[in-house]
């Protein structure tokens, strides 16, 4: 099995439905465990989503996993657009999932699972204006998605330090970029405050966003379990960082570059996550995004098969007992 994830074989594409499936089984088995998360100071689209969805748990699991499913397919996207791993892989969408889905908290609908969508759209964006500099109005696209993604999950607005950081690492100096980024910023909340302004709810609009910010965000008191799991995940990193850092001059330009963006994605994210109190446990789906390309990388360099195979069932085994336990 660990050879077929390094490679690129149509049997891959079984196996990530089916540690999906096999993840969220328990979630659908249980959907009375199932609670709205943010329903107390949802965003705007976000609120418009609940509202239409209302409040059937099995409801709430089928959209929850239909955007998951989503996001599985951008990650795999982007790395068949920009070509981020060394060989063509599905792996990327193995690790992706099993860093989203094993801690039981996150297989709910929640307002992140919707940013994240607007977040890989956004990173497609900057990866596609290097070396294309008639590409300019991308960074006024990935702004807006990132602005798209605030309206779902505030605490996502922090991503657009993703996209400025991807402007200083691709592109020359540019105002008439910078202005096209703060324009595509801006622009979604023109209308959100002309329609809060028509209804006269301007002030509840800035109190949902002062406890977007300031109200302590759920999911963050971590099991035992659930802290070792994430503390293995983090160790990998590290060991992937350090890799990365080894070969880093012999990778190709452009994707030095953009793991020069993964980097400073996974720093901001662990950040919003550590030091905005309201940033929920979903932020790690955000993180979720760098690290399965980091982590992809590192496994399909590890030359010694044992070695290999001890970090994969030890993965796995630590997410056999994630479920077990929690």
């Amino acid at each position: 099995m660990l050879n077929t994830l390094k490679s690129n074989q149509n049997l891959v594409l079984i196996l990530i439905p089916l540690f999906i499936v096999i993840l969220w089984l328990q979630s659908f088995i249980h959907p009375s465990g199932t609670v709205l998360l943010f329903a107390d100071r949802a965003m705007p689209l976000y609120k418009l989503v609940l509202g239409i969805a209302g409040n059937k748990p099995v409801t709430l699991l089928i959209i929850a996993l239909f955007l998951f499913v989503i996001q599985v397919l951008q990650v795999i996207k982007l790395n068949k657009d920009f070509i981020l791993i060394d060989i063509r892989t599905y792996t990327p969408a193995v690790v992706f999932t099993l860093a989203c889905c094993s801690y039981p908290a996150m297989r709910q609908l929640q307002p992140v699972l919707f940013a994240n969508i607007f977040i890989l759209l956004s990173l497609s964006k900057i990866f596609q204006t290097y070396k294309d500099e008639s590409l300019f109005t991308n960074f006024f696209d990935a702004s807006f998605f990132i602005s798209l993604a605030s309206l779902f999950y505030f605490n996502a607005l922090f991503m657009l330090l993703v996209v400025w950081s991807g402007m200083v690492i691709l592109r020359q100096f540019s105002i008439r970029e910078w202005l096209l980024s703060l324009s595509g910023l801006i622009l979604p909340y023109v209308f959100v405050l002309v329609f809060y302004y028509i209804y006269d709810k301007v002030p509840h609009l800035l109190n949902m966003l002062s406890e977007n910010l300031k109200n302590s965000g759920p999911g963050k008191g971590f099991s035992l379990p659930v802290l070792l799991f994430f503390s293995y995940m983090g160790f990998l990193v590290l060991l992937a960082s350090i890799g990365i850092i080894k070969k880093y001059d012999k990778m190709k330009i452009g994707i030095r570059k953009f793991y020069k963006i993964f980097f400073w994605m996974f720093v901001y994210s662990l950040i919003l996550f550590f030091a905005v109190p309201g940033a929920s446990a979903g932020v790690l789906l955000i993180t979720a995004i760098p690290v399965s390309y980091i982590l992809t990388d590192y496994l399909i360099n590890i030359k010694k098969e044992p070695a290999l195979n001890f970090i994969i069932w030890l993965l796995l085994a630590m997410v056999i007992y994630l479920q077990v336990s929690t």
